[in-house]
């Protein structure tokens, strides 16, 4: 698990975790992420299951079609 929780990141940092391939578990709450997030931001994190996004300002959740995650649980 990482836990980035609360640390006012926005969201350039999504890109900056792509080379994290094998992160189960990942905490963004209550950072500065706002409007849409596209869901294949995330497939290069190809053992993620778990992503805590609560406490920001995310307006949309896209998933792509084709996208390759295995995300199973979002907060």
């Amino acid at each position: 698990m990482l836990n980035l929780s609360e640390n006012s990141f926005n969201n350039t940092i999504l890109s900056s975790l792509t080379h994290l391939s094998s992160l189960r578990s990942l905490n963004l709450y209550g950072n500065s992420l706002e409007g849409s997030i596209d869901v294949e931001e995330f497939d290069s994190l190809r053992d993620l299951e778990e992503l805590d996004i609560g406490g920001n300002k995310i307006d949309k959740f896209v998933v792509s079609k084709g996208t390759t995650n295995t995300i199973k649980k979002i907060c």
